[in-house]
């Protein structure tokens, strides 16, 4: 009887862990795959909204002070498969805000297992009226370098320029895919831009000479 109870549990965990796989190679889908080492703003892009499903099984929850969470909704970016593990990023959007803040988007770097267990994840960056970023670096190996630009006082102006605080942040990814978050540097001083192309408007992030 001990022998039938185990293998019926063995077998119920087989089955759940299937099923797991099934949900996570449907989720995993609907990435871009990256598909150059040097990371470029490309890879941020997002697009197609992660269903509620989905986002219960794959996305952390996790509270924002900043955001309602009626506001909030998930999309898509990009992909890259590891020896070990996946790398996904994906975009928080925050349409309603509390009092005083913008709406904003977040870049979340994922790190799953193969089996679609979330091993670690950082919001790395901010898109909004009061942020930008500038992405450079690696995906193999991990070095993700991130200048996050945000302006504290947003009703700022200087000849269409917003003035800002920089700082830069470098994300590697230890063996067993926990993901250390490093600062280079805080609260350079610079300004947020917008100029006018061929292509039409493009933000900027200008640093100040020291």
């Amino acid at each position: 009887m001990k022998k039938i109870i185990a293998f019926l549990c063995v077998l119920n965990t087989t089955i759940a862990l299937g099923q797991q796989i099934e949900l996570f190679d449907s989720y995993m889908i609907n990435f871009r795959e990256i598909q150059a080492d040097t990371v470029s703003r490309n890879n941020f892009i997002s697009g197609k909204e992660i269903s509620k499903e989905l986002v219960r099984c794959f996305v952390p929850d996790k509270d924002d002070c900043e955001c309602s969470k009626k506001g909030v909704w998930y999309r898509y970016a990009s992909k890259m498969e590891k020896s070990d593990f996946i790398i996904a990023i994906i975009s928080k959007d925050c349409d309603i805000t509390k009092a005083g803040f913008y709406p904003y988007s977040d870049d979340i770097l994922m790190v799953y297992s193969k089996e679609g267990k979330i091993i670690d994840y950082e919001v790395v960056s901010r898109e909004g009226d009061a942020w930008h970023c500038y992405y450079s670096g690696t995906w193999e190996p991990l070095m993700l370098q991130v200048e996050q630009a945000f302006v504290e006082n947003r009703n700022m102006k200087s000849q269409g320029a917003l003035p800002c605080f920089i700082n830069t942040y470098l994300y590697t990814m230890t063996s067993n895919g926990m993901i250390k978050k490093t600062i280079l540097s805080e609260k350079q001083e610079g300004e947020i831009i917008t100029t006018i192309d061929q292509d039409g408007p493009k933000r900027l992030i200008i640093k100040k000479r020291k």
